[in-house]
């Protein structure tokens, strides 16, 4: 097998991060390099897989490939859900072994790399879960970057503290039903569930908890409780959804969350951190009609709770009633906007919510408008073939109507008019329409464009929203300063944006 070490020791060179010069920010510093380095990786694999196809072997070839990625600047993020279990490697097609080499090699600096985003100078916790992802993807096997991201060794592969628990009691994790009894999986594969003690054909199950009050009752594993009246494959499917979720946000609003509640955080302090259970489950509750839904949420909503596609009822508002806070759904397959972007818009608000600690933001003037952005930004989300994630992208109803109305409508609202809106004047009459799209689109102007140029300081804003830092008649950054951009200059990018196909 032909070898390059030329292009090999150029690529590990590359990859090792010089200092920051001074003034720079460490953050983008680090990005800047760590994207620079994946080219040069690409470079290398690129080398191999032509020199793969020279000696014939051109399925080889296609395999290096099918690794090498050169770095998209904009665009949607993609995201690849680690999910709960890993086992042990095998019977998938391996890398040739120079190729692998590059992809091992390569995992060491971006972890490294991870190390110093999370590190108390920086303390960038999206930028370093991203960088340790990355490692993981080129070496799954490294015992750091697994530790990091909550798993622990587990029967020859991967698994978080949950999946351990649930195996040590006997269950097993099915394609199909989730974590069950070993005992069940003959029954499962005949299409038969249990009831009362019996074995009946799935969709006999299904029927007897039609029912609201007969709803199924699931864990998942590790972070929510759901309750469902729709089959309950379609319940466990819903559920998996509510984890790739909850890992995307966790990811990406990693900063938001802060160190003092972010498992990555803590285990990134602490060499010695082991990776522990989740302490407290969300909580969600799917109806499968409509009806049902708004039968139960008209006496705490209002008769306009019809209207809506999902809500969520954050602590303070939901302990005046003396219950948790809870998200709602209902199956709604004819809506305009698709199920998994409302499911995306109300979770994105209840795990803001509930992994934030304790939020303030009532107490700002004016900024509603970022709560309904970052909403509506979780509509953009689309489930790939693979089971990958995409996420903010110029797609969906509400960012086309957006265009309308800024570019061909007339009805653009300059920026910092949008910034100071409270909650009433956001959601007034004829102008909340408006207003949902604009945010929509102001949202994935932030975190996605101009190659991500703004993401962080945008995080920051949200940090200092939900903190209640814009105190009416407090001294606050305004979001225009945060950004260090002039509104008419932020006004005119962000329609540019828009613009650009």
């Amino acid at each position: 097998m032909p070898t390059f070490p030329g292009l090999l020791t150029l690529l590990l060179a590359a990859q090792v991060p010089p200092p920051a010069l001074a003034g720079e920010d460490p953050a983008a510093a680090t990005r800047a390099r760590v994207d620079a380095a994946a080219r040069d990786e690409v470079a290398a694999l690129e080398a191999v897989a032509s020199g793969l196809d020279r000696a014939g072997k051109g399925e080889e070839a296609k395999l290096v490939r099918a690794v090498a990625e050169v770095p998209v600047a904009d665009g949607p993020i993609r995201f690849a859900p680690l999910g709960e279990l890993v086992p042990a490697r095998g019977g998938a097609p391996k890398l040739p072994e120079t190729a692998a080499a590059i992809r091992r090699k390569a995992a060491k600096p971006l972890l490294d790399a991870a190390k110093r985003a999370g590190g108390p100078e920086v303390r960038a916790y999206s930028l370093a879960d991203q960088l340790i992802r990355a490692a993981l993807a080129r070496d799954p096997e490294d015992p750091e970057a697994r530790r990091l991201l909550g798993f622990v060794p587990f029967e020859g592969g991967w698994a978080q503290p949950e999946a351990v628990a649930l195996r040590k009691r006997g269950l097993v994790a099915d394609p199909t039903f989730g974590w069950v009894e070993a005992a069940w999986v003959p029954h499962l594969a005949k299409g038969e569930l249990p009831s009362r003690g019996r074995w009946l054909p799935a969709a006999e199950v299904d029927a007897q908890h039609e029912r609201w009050d007969d709803a199924w009752q699931l864990k998942t594993a590790p972070h929510f409780e759901v309750r469902a009246n729709v089959p309950l494959a379609e319940a466990v499917a819903f559920g998996r959804r509510l984890e790739s979720l909850r890992e995307l946000f966790a990811s990406l609003f990693a900063d938001v969350i802060g160190p003092d509640r972010l498992p990555l955080a803590r285990r990134l302090a602490n060499p010695a951190a082991r990776p522990e259970a989740a302490a407290k489950k969300h909580q969600v509750w799917y109806f499968a009609l409509k009806q049902e839904y708004v039968d139960y949420l008209i006496p705490r909503q209002g008769p306009n709770v019809g209207e809506s596609l999902g809500i969520y009822f954050p602590p303070r508002r939901a302990a005046q009633r003396g219950e948790p806070a809870r998200s709602y759904f209902y199956r709604n397959a004819d809506a305009r906007i698709d199920d998994v972007s409302t499911l995306a818009h109300e979770v994105s608000h209840q795990l803001l919510f509930e992994l934030a600690g304790t939020a303030r933001n009532e107490e700002n003037a004016g900024q509603y408008w970022v709560w309904e952005g970052l909403g509506t930004y979780f509509e953009t989300l689309r489930i790939l073939p693979d089971g990958s994630i995409e996420v903010g992208g110029k797609v969906g109803p509400r960012f086309a109507d957006a265009r309308d109305r800024c570019l061909a409508g007339g009805q653009f609202l300059p920026t910092a008019q949008l910034a100071a809106m409270g909650e009433s004047a956001f959601n007034a009459g004829v102008v909340v329409h408006r207003n949902y799209s604009e945010a929509m689109a102001f949202a994935v102007f932030l975190m996605n464009g101009k190659s991500g140029a703004y993401r962080r300081d945008f995080l920051e804003y949200v940090d200092d929203c939900y903190r209640g830092r814009f105190r009416r008649g407090g001294p606050a950054p305004s979001l225009h300063r945060r950004l260090g951009v002039e509104p008419a200059a932020l006004d005119a990018e962000f329609l540019a944006f828009l613009r650009e196909v």
